[in-house]
């Protein structure tokens, strides 16, 4: 008679890792009944820096407000673009602190984001990326400064599906 090995907890074990792996790049598109969505806009020039518009589209798909954490100022905080040839660009800005936001049950808030790159226009037709919200929910005893260090951990980004520039 053969004697067959026991492979089942090694398969069980290869099971566990590649689920484990798997999990640590799950694309969030929903937190907390948020969505976030974005659409690539024109470009234009100003001096040096070329400037593409991207609206963004955060949708409560929840019965209940939901509030949430913004900037003044600091949009590269707050919104997050996943390519290495074009970054956020905020105006100058006098009144940087953080703002609550309540967002009432299945209503939507657009703003107009401004990515910048030196490079020709031309040459990024077909570049894909997607766009990141950081969402940071205010708790009573946040100050300032932990509130920026939660932003800037971006441990709770809600990620568009991807866009292309044409």
């Amino acid at each position: 008679m053969v004697m067959r090995k026991n492979y089942f907890p090694l398969r069980l074990l290869f099971l566990f890792i590649i689920f484990s792996c798997s999990q640590k790049h799950t694309v969030v598109k929903e937190r907390a009944g948020l969505v976030f969505k974005a659409e690539i806009g024109n470009w234009h020039r100003e001096e040096e820096y070329n400037y593409l518009s991207i609206k963004t589209i955060l949708i409560n798909n929840s019965p209940e407000p939901i509030k949430y954490v913004n900037m003044y100022c600091d949009s590269d905080i707050i919104y997050v673009i996943e390519t290495k040839r074009l970054n956020i660009h905020f105006r100058d800005c006098d009144k940087n602190s953080d703002k609550l936001h309540i967002l009432p049950p299945y209503q939507n808030e657009q703003s107009v984001l401004e990515a910048r790159t030196q490079e020709d226009t031309s040459k990024l037709i077909g570049e894909k990326f997607r766009v990141g919200f950081n969402y940071v929910k205010p708790r009573s005893n946040d100050d300032f400064a932990s509130i920026l260090d939660s932003l800037r951990n971006q441990k709770h980004l809600i990620w568009s599906d991807t866009v292309e520039i044409k």
